[in-house]
C-alpha cells in the first residue's frame, strides 16, 4: 500500500493515490523503525484515521450552495423549500470556513446551540439529518476525507394520538361545508394534505373505484421497488363524497353550493378560479375547537385513518402500501392500539371464562 523513500538521511512513507503520491515524514531514524512506523501509518489509513486524500478546498458556505442544487434536482420542492431554511441556519452557525475542516466538536457545538434557542430535539435531529447527508455527499464529492460521527439527540417517543368514533363524528358536524368534503377524503383514505389539494380528477377511477395518489417526492434516485404512486380503494364514503363534487363545488367565502364550472373540473379541490387551493389550517383549526378537540394538525386524521385500520385488524405492511411509506419502520408507529380494544383483544383468548 506505501514505500518506503530514504532522502538525505529522512526516511519518508510514500503513499500513491491514483496517479499522484502522498509523502509522510518519518524522520531520521533506522530503516527498522521507519518500517515500523510504515505499518502503523498503513494501518491509519485503513481505518481512515489518516487522511489521505487529495481533498479540494471549499468554502462551507460554496459547499451549501451546491448541495441546495442537487437537493433542488433530486428531490421534492417542498423538501427543496424545508432544507433551504435549514442550511440556511448551518451557514449563520459555521460561517465560511473550509468544508474539511468539519469535525465531531464543530457539530456538537451547533446542537447545544440550538438547544440554547430553546429549539425541540425532534427539530434538532431533523436538521442533523440533513447536515449527514450533506457531509456525505462532501466525502463522495471530495471535499473532505473522513465523515464526522452525526450523533442524534434523544427523543422521548410518545403514542400517536388519534380521533375516537364520537371525536370524528363531532369533528364532521362542525366542519364548514368547504371543509367537510376534504376532511371526508382525508378520513377515508389516509392521504396527507398536500396530496389532496394536488388530487385531480383524472386521478379517480370510478369504475374500480380506485384513487391514483402522484407522489411529490422525486424518486429518482430510490429502489426500483419503489413507486411514484401508489392505489387507494375508494370506501363507499369516499365514493360518493367525490361523485357529489362532480357537479357541485363549495364557494369558500360564501359557503353557497353552486353547479360546478367548467374550469373547476381540474382539481377536485380548488379556488373558484379552478387554481389549486392553498391552506385549510385556519378553517380545520376552528372546526377543531369548535368540536373541543385539543389538536389542530391535520394529520392527526391521518394517524386516525391508520390507527383504526390496525383496531381492526388490518396487518402493517397493508397499511404501509396505503399511506406510501417507504420503510415498514415508519408504520411501526401505528403499531399502537387504545386501551379498550386492548381490554377486548385479551378477552378473545379461548380459555377466558
Amino acid at each position: 500500500m506505501a514505500s518506503l523513500q530514504l532522502k538525505k538521511k529522512t526516511y519518508w512513507a510514500v503513499f500513491a493515490n491514483g496517479c499522484s503520491r502522498k509523502w509522510i515524514k518519518i524522520g531520521n531514524v533506522t530503516k527498522t523503525k521507519a518500517k515500523i512506523i510504515l505499518k502503523q501509518l498503513e494501518a491509519e489509513v485503513s481505518t481512515e484515521r489518516l487522511d489521505l486524500l487529495n481533498v479540494r478546498k471549499i468554502y462551507f458556505y460554496e459547499f451549501c450552495e451546491k448541495y441546495l442544487k442537487y437537493v433542488r434536482t433530486n428531490k421534492s420542492v417542498n423538501s427543496y423549500k424545508r432544507e433551504a431554511y435549514t442550511v440556511k441556519k448551518f451557514k449563520e452557525f459555521f460561517e465560511n470556513i473550509l468544508t474539511l475542516k468539519f469535525n465531531n466538536q464543530l457539530i456538537e457545538n451547533y446542537k447545544l446551540k440550538r438547544r440554547q434557542d430553546s429549539i425541540q430535539n425532534k427539530s434538532i435531529n431533523r436538521e442533523l439529518e440533513i447536515l449527514r447527508h450533506m457531509l456525505i455527499l462532501a466525502k463522495e464529492w471530495m471535499y473532505i476525507s473522513k465523515i464526522p460521527r452525526v450523533k442524534l439527540l434523544p427523543v422521548r417517543k410518545k403514542p400517536v394520538k388519534f380521533l375516537s368514533i364520537e371525536e370524528v363524528e363531532r369533528l364532521l358536524n362542525n366542519c364548514t361545508p368547504w371543509l367537510k368534503p376534504m376532511v371526508i377524503v382525508m378520513l377515508n383514505t389516509g392521504i396527507r394534505y398536500t396530496e389532496l389539494k394536488n388530487l385531480k380528477f383524472k386521478d379517480i377511477d370510478f369504475e374500480k373505484k380506485e384513487i391514483i395518489i402522484m407522489s411529490s417526492k422525486n424518486t429518482s434516485n430510490r429502489s426500483e421497488s419503489f413507486t411514484d404512486f401508489r392505489v387507494i380503494s375508494m370506501n363507499n364514503t369516499v365514493t360518493e363524497i367525490l361523485v357529489w363534487l362532480i357537479n357541485n363545488y363549495v364557494d369558500p367565502t360564501t359557503l353557497n353550493i353552486v353547479l360546478r364550472k367548467p374550469h373547476q373540473m381540474i382539481h377536485i379541490f380548488c379556488k373558484p378560479d379552478g387554481s389549486q387551493i392553498g391552506s385549510i389550517r385556519t378553517s380545520f383549526v376552528k372546526a377543531m375547537r369548535r368540536s373541543q378537540i385539543e389538536n389542530t394538525d391535520t394529520y392527526i386524521l391521518r394517524h386516525t385513518f391508520a390507527s383504526h385500520l390496525v383496531m381492526n385488524g388490518v396487518d402493517l405492511v397493508t397499511i404501509q402500501k396505503l399511506l406510501g411509506h417507504s420503510s415498514i419502520s415508519t408504520t411501526m408507529i401505528y403499531a399502537h392500539v387504545s386501551d379498550s380494544h386492548k381490554a377486548d383483544s385479551v378477552k378473545k383468548l379461548p380459555w377466558d371464562k
